[in-house]
C-alpha cells in the first residue's frame, strides 16, 4: 500500500513537470529562435552562475530536513525558524559569490545584469523551500506539485512575451523571477493554512548545530554541484559565448528531464526514511521498487529523445541544427545512469548513511571533475558532452559497493538483465519502425514521428508485460489507488 501510494505521489511530482516542460518546450524554443545563440548564451551564463552558487544557500540542509520532518514533526517545526534565518543569510553570501565570479571572469554588463536578477529569484526559492521541504516530508506531494506547476506556467507566459517584445537577455531573467516570486506567495498562504511558522530567528548556537549536523553533505553537494556545473562554466571561455548557446539548448531536454528520477525519490524517500527507522528490511523492498521504476520509465525517454534529435534540433535552430542534434544524441545517454546514481544516493541519505554518501559523492564529483576538464580542453563541444554523460557513469561505479554493502538484499530484487533485454528491443524498435513505414506509407514528418513513437511504445509496453517486469495486478492496484 505504501509503496503504492508513493508511487502515485510520485506521478504527481514528476508528470507535473513533465507536462510543463512539454508545454514550455515550444516556449523555450520560440525563445531560442528569437534570441539567438549568443543572446541565449548570455542569460544562460547568469542562470549557470547562480546554479553553481546556488548550493552555498542550503549547504545539505535540505534532505536532513525532510527526514526529521517525516520522522519528528514536532522537532522540525520548532527548527523552521531558524531553518529560515540560516537559509536566507547563507543565500545572501551566495548571491555576492555569483556576482563577484562574473566580474572576475569579465563578462559583460548584460550578462552582469542577468546574474543579479537570476540571484534574486535564488533568495526567493531559497526561503520557500524551507516551506517546501515541510510539504515534502508530510508527503503533501500534490500541493507541491500545484504550486511549481502554478509558478510554471506564469514564468513560462511571461517569458513568451518578453521574447516576443524583444526585450532580450534582461528581459527574458525578469521573467523568470517571476516563477520563485510566485511559488513563495503560494507557499506562505499554504503555511498559514497548516499552521506552520513563518517567522526569522537567529541563533548562533542554532545555526552552528544545523551546519555541524550537514557539513559532510554539504561539502559534497558543493563538489557535486562544480562537477555538474564544469561544462557550464569552461565551455563559454574555451570556446565561446555562441557555442555556449548551442550547448545550453542541446543539454536542455537532458537537463530537464532529471526531474524524473527526482520526483520519483522525492516520493519515496520520507517513506523509506520513515520505514527504515522501525523496519529496516521494508525499507529495502521501497527501494528496489524505486530503482526499478525509475530505470524502466527512465530509459524508454532516452532512447526515445535519441531518435528525435534531428527533428528537436531543427526547431530549436534554423542553421548549424547538426551541432545541437549531436549534443542532444551523446547528452540523453546519461539519464538512466543519473537516475540510478540518485536512488541509491538520497537511499542512504534516507537511511541516516548521509556521511558515507557524502564521501562517496566527494570522491565521485572529484573524479569526475578532471575527467570533464580533460575532455573539454581536449575535445571542445564534443568533450562537454561526453563528460556530461560520464558524471553519472563514474558515479554509479563509486556508489555501487557502498550500497550494496549497506542495503545488501536490494540490489538482488532488480531484474537488471530483463531490464536490458527490453532495453535493446526498444531501441531495435526505433530503428526498425521508421524503416517500416516509409516501407508501407508515405506520411508527413510530424505524422511520421508521432507514428513511430507510438510503434515504439507499444513494443516497450509489450516487453515489459511479457518479460514480467510489470504484471496486470500490478497495474490494477496502482490505477484504483489512483
Amino acid at each position: 500500500m505504501d509503496t503504492r501510494k508513493s508511487i502515485t505521489d510520485a506521478m504527481w511530482l514528476t508528470f507535473q513537470p513533465l507536462f510543463l516542460s512539454a508545454v514550455g518546450l515550444p516556449a523555450t524554443a520560440y525563445i531560442i529562435r528569437s534570441m539567438g545563440a549568443l543572446g541565449y548564451g548570455q542569460w544562460a551564463i547568469g542562470t549557470t552562475l547562480v546554479g553553481t552558487v546556488s548550493v552555498l544557500a542550503s549547504l545539505g540542509l535540505r534532505p536532513l530536513f525532510v527526514r526529521r520532518v517525516a520522522q519528528e514533526l514536532d522537532v522540525a517545526r520548532k527548527q523552521m525558524p531558524y531553518q529560515f534565518g540560516l537559509r536566507g543569510l547563507l543565500a545572501m553570501g551566495a548571491i555576492s559569490v555569483a556576482l563577484i565570479l562574473c566580474v572576475v571572469l569579465q563578462y559583460s554588463s548584460v550578462v552582469l545584469l542577468c546574474t543579479a536578477i537570476t540571484a534574486c529569484g535564488l533568495l526567493l526559492t531559497t526561503l520557500g523551500g524551507v516551506i517546501d521541504d515541510v510539504l515534502s516530508g508530510l508527503q503533501r506531494f500534490r500541493t507541491v506539485a500545484m504550486i511549481n506547476l502554478t509558478s510554471g506556467i506564469v514564468l513560462t507566459l511571461l517569458s513568451v512575451v518578453a521574447a516576443w517584445y524583444g526585450y532580450g537577455p534582461i528581459g527574458i531573467a525578469l521573467a523568470y523571477f517571476t516563477g520563485p516570486f510566485t511559488s513563495i506567495t503560494i507557499l506562505i498562504v499554504i503555511a498559514k493554512r497548516y499552521n506552520l511558522p513563518i517567522e526569522i530567528r537567529w541563533s548562533i548556537r542554532h545555526f552552528r548545530d544545523l551546519l555541524m549536523d550537514s557539513r559532510m553533505v554539504g561539502f559534497g553537494f558543493i563538489i557535486a554541484t562544480i562537477r555538474d556545473r564544469v561544462e557550464h562554466l569552461l565551455v563559454p571561455k574555451l570556446v565561446g559565448i555562441t557555442e555556449f548557446g548551442y550547448f545550453v539548448a542541446g543539454t536542455i531536454l537532458a537537463d530537464r528531464l532529471t526531474i524524473i528520477p527526482s520526483g520519483l525519490y522525492g516520493a519515496f524517500f520520507p517513506l523509506i526514511a520513515r520505514t527504515h527507522k522501525n523496519t529496516p528490511k521494508i525499507a529495502s523492498v521501497h527501494v528496489s521498487h524505486l530503482i526499478i521504476t525509475t530505470l524502466i520509465v527512465c530509459i524508454p525517454i532516452s532512447l526515445l529523445i535519441i531518435s528525435l534529435a534531428r527533428p528537436i534540433s531543427i526547431i530549436l535552430f534554423n542553421k548549424n541544427y547538426d551541432i545541437c542534434r549531436e549534443i542532444i544524441q551523446i547528452t540523453m545517454l546519461s539519464l538512466p545512469f543519473y537516475g540510478f546514481m540518485v536512488c541509491m544516493g538520497t537511499s542512504l541519505q534516507a537511511i541516516n548513511a548521509h556521511n558515507v554518501w557524502a564521501r562517496i559523492s566527494i570522491i565521485s564529483s572529484l573524479v569526475s571533475l578532471l575527467v570533464s576538464i580533460t575532455l573539454i580542453q581536449q575535445y571542445g563541444l564534443t568533450g562537454a558532452c561526453i563528460s556530461w554523460v560520464m558524471r553519472p557513469v563514474i558515479g554509479v561505479f563509486l556508489f555501487l559497493p557502498v550500497f550494496r554493502r549497506m542495503m545488501p538484499s536490494v540490489l538482488s530484487q532488480i531484474p537488471i538483465f530483463r531490464i536490458i533485454i527490453c532495453t535493446l528491443i526498444t531501441a531495435a524498435s526505433l530503428w526498425a519502425a521508421p524503416l517500416w513505414v516509409s516501407s508501407k506509407m508515405t506520411l508527413n514528418v510530424p505524422l511520421t514521428i508521432t507514428f513511430n513513437s507510438f510503434l515504439a511504445l507499444v513494443v516497450y509496453i509489450s516487453v515489459l508485460f511479457s518479460l514480467q517486469l510489470i504484471n496486470v495486478s500490478q497495474l490494477k492496484s496502482l490505477i484504483g489507488r489512483h
